[in-house]
């Protein structure tokens, strides 16, 4: 349980990383608060730099301002408060929530909740109220299932897998046939889906199950709200899936992607490792690695280095 106030040397201990410390030592807040609303019993950040980061810097009445190295002459100036300096403001600040000041999930099984008996479930999972677990799902230590998600039958979860409220999991892809009279016959999903250790999954998403082999979802790849993930589409690790992006079946994408809002991509397409694709994107075309495609249809604009 948070025991408050929270002192420097608190924020020290969990930030992970090489810092200055500019100000007085002995400081201490009850919490965090955005830089233009910050009082002198807050925590914030600055994650600007330049003269915008300066304004801000000088603005602010925060107790406590995490910010980057590059502002350590300034911060010697203003005097009064205490700044810590670091590489990645945002992510040393990202640290300290996450350790302080995160809602805590119990773990646990609610009673509205519907869980097969051939479901195997991990240590330390919680499974919200109103979510369905199917038969032969597995699901990791330290998982998150939020309220009214739906898992079906043959879905394997990893651990410390993070699923929010209405994502429905293993639905059946969109797959059908005409046959000699014009009308459509289902072509049967038979696969699974894999979602890998430490992957977040936002509200609304879908998730199709194969068609014969298993749809999967690379460790700690996070998916935004509002995603579409088709049959026997394959995620490498560590991507970024933002909202309303819609994946076509067997599309294949590597590691540490980053889909901006609203792509689409083409049924089939395979994108490489560490490729940027451009909001409101169309992507039609295989993409090699390292590059960033936007339009539509997305085409190469700056080879990253």
């Amino acid at each position: 349980m948070l025991t408050l106030p929270i002192t420097l040397n608190d924020i020290l201990d969990v930030i992970r990383c090489q810092h200055t410390v500019v100000g007085p030592k002995d400081r201490s807040v009850d919490g965090p608060s955005p830089i233009d609303t910050a009082g002198e019993r807050s925590l914030t950040f600055c994650n600007r730099q330049g003269e915008r980061g300066s304004k801000m810097l000088e603005a602010t009445a925060a107790g406590i301002v995490i910010t980057g190295r590059e502002h350590e002459g300034l911060c010697r100036d203003l005097g009064g408060r205490t700044f810590v300096l670091v590489d990645d403001p945002r992510l040393a600040f990202a640290r300290v929530l996450d350790r302080y000041f995160s809602v805590s999930w119990p773990a646990g099984i609610s009673d509205d909740a519907r869980v097969s008996e051939d479901a195997i479930i991990g240590k330390e999972v919680h499974i919200g109220p109103f979510c369905a677990v199917g038969r032969d799902v597995i699901i990791g230590d330290g998982s998150r299932l939020e309220g009214s998600v739906t898992v079906h039958d043959g879905v394997t979860i990893g651990r410390n897998v993070i699923i929010r409220a209405g994502a429905v999991i293993g639905t059946d892809g969109f797959g059908f046939n005409r046959n000699e009279a014009g009308a459509l016959e289902k072509f049967p999903q038979v696969g699974g889906v894999v979602i890998e250790d430490d992957v977040e999954i936002g509200s609304n998403v879908c998730v199709a199950r194969g068609t014969m082999a298993d749809t999967r979802i690379g460790r700690g790849t996070k998916i935004d709200n509002l995603v579409q993930v088709a049959h026997n589409v394959q995620i490498g690790e560590d991507g970024l899936i933002t909202s309303m992006v819609w994946l076509g079946g067997s599309v294949r994408i590597g590691d540490r992607c980053w889909l901006s809002p609203m792509v689409s991509v083409l049924n089939g397409v395979c994108i490489g490792d560490d490729v940027t694709v451009a909001m409101g994107s169309s992507v039609i075309r295989d993409v090699p690695s390292g590059q960033f495609v936007a339009g539509n249809p997305a085409r190469p604009t700056i080879r990253k280095e």
